[in-house]
């Protein structure tokens, strides 16, 4: 298989053939996710997209385990009130601080962001959050370089938006 990558490729990419037919037989024409798509395939990784009620329901089974093994915490009182809508809410900031690369460290800063911290313990990681490390760990790691005498790198303009 034949690689044309380059992090510049997005959508649909029109590659002229070196033969002039136009037909690439066993090349694709891949980005960054497309490459990391690929990378997935290869190496037999696999997750599920969770729909969002059931992302709440395991986020409250996390929150219920947390409470339970820490009674005394900022939370407790709100979620003995309405622990379905605590959940929902902290699931929320959850999200919110992960969508700025929040790395589940800090909990000297607040009591509130501490309880988060002990419920990501219980709580499964998502789908994008494991695309998310796997694409930190290609661009941290020495993979794409292992890659490159495989991949044929081609400058934007010998492809056609």
């Amino acid at each position: 298989m034949r690689i044309l990558f380059s992090p510049e490729y997005s959508g649909a990419v029109f590659a002229r053939a070196n033969d002039g037919s136009g037909v690439m037989m066993d090349t694709v024409v891949l980005n960054t996710m497309g490459l990391i798509d690929m990378l997935e395939l290869r190496l037999g990784l696999h997750y599920e997209d969770l729909p969002q009620n059931e992302r709440l329901a395991h986020y409250y089974d996390a929150v219920c385990k947390y409470m339970a093994a820490n009674p005394e915490n900022i939370m407790s009182a709100s979620f003995k009130t309405s622990g379905l809508g605590t959940a929902k809410a902290m699931l929320a900031w959850r999200e919110e601080l992960r969508g700025v690369n929040w790395d589940f460290d800090g909990a000297e800063i607040s009591e509130r962001l501490a309880v988060l911290i002990g419920v990501e313990e219980y709580f499964r990681k998502t789908s994008s959050e494991i695309r998310e490390e796997m694409m930190t760990s290609v661009r941290n790691q020495m993979i794409i370089q292992q890659m490159q005498s495989k991949l044929t790198e081609k400058t934007s303009d010998s492809f056609f938006p």
